[in-house]
């Protein structure tokens, strides 16, 4: 996804409750518990908006503590592009230590 035009990329961001986002991290990683963010990738290419469809991001708010949505989107973002946590942590460093 890297040197791909922003504007041919596309992901989706939904903000739900700790109740919610418990669900679909027990359906969907077989984990009972809330968290923060969850990622779930497509990275297929859509005819009709002529974008990759990177995948959808879901935020809690409840659980962030002390991240800011910023944060999390971009967390949730750099693994929808298939980064680890290991990968991701110099980006996100970098990111916000240059604003």
């Amino acid at each position: 996804m890297l040197g791909k035009n922003p504007a041919e990329l596309n992901a989706e961001v939904n903000f739900v409750s700790a109740d919610e986002i418990r669900e679909l991290n027990k359906k969907w990683r077989g984990k009972d518990k809330a968290t923060d963010v969850l990622a779930f990738p497509l990275g297929d290419f859509n005819p009709a908006t002529g974008k990759t469809e990177l995948g959808d991001i879901v935020i809690c708010r409840e659980m962030a503590g002390e991240f800011s949505d910023e944060f999390l989107f971009l967390h949730g973002l750099l693994h929808l592009m298939g980064y680890t946590h290991e990968e991701m942590d110099a980006i996100i460093l970098e990111v916000f230590e240059s604003e």
